[in-house]
C-alpha cells in the first residue's frame, strides 16, 4: 500500500510545494516580517524534511514537535 507520501508525489513534489511556500510567503508583505533574519536555505530543508516524514516518507526528521516549535509565535 503506498504511502500519502508516495501517492502525492515523493521527493520532488513535496520539495516543490516548499519551494512554492516559502516564495509566496517572502513575496507577502504581510506576513514575510516573521522571517527576517531566517536562514530560509534551512528552513526550507527542515520543513521538506518534516513534511515528508509527516507523510509516511523515510523517517529522518529529528527537529521538534510543531506544537513545541511554534509555541512562542504570536507571542
Amino acid at each position: 500500500m503506498a504511502t500519502l507520501y508516495e501517492k502525492l508525489g515523493g521527493k520532488a513534489a513535496i520539495e516543490a510545494a516548499v519551494d512554492q511556500f516559502y516564495q509566496r510567503v517572502l513575496d507577502d508583505d504581510r506576513i514575510s516580517h516573521f522571517f527576517t533574519g531566517v536562514d530560509m536555505q534551512k528552513q526550507r530543508q527542515h520543513q521538506k524534511a518534516f513534511l515528508t516524514y509527516a507523510f509516511g516518507g523515510s523517517s529522518g526528521y529529528d527537529g521538534r514537535m510543531l506544537r513545541e516549535a511554534s509555541a512562542s509565535c504570536g507571542k
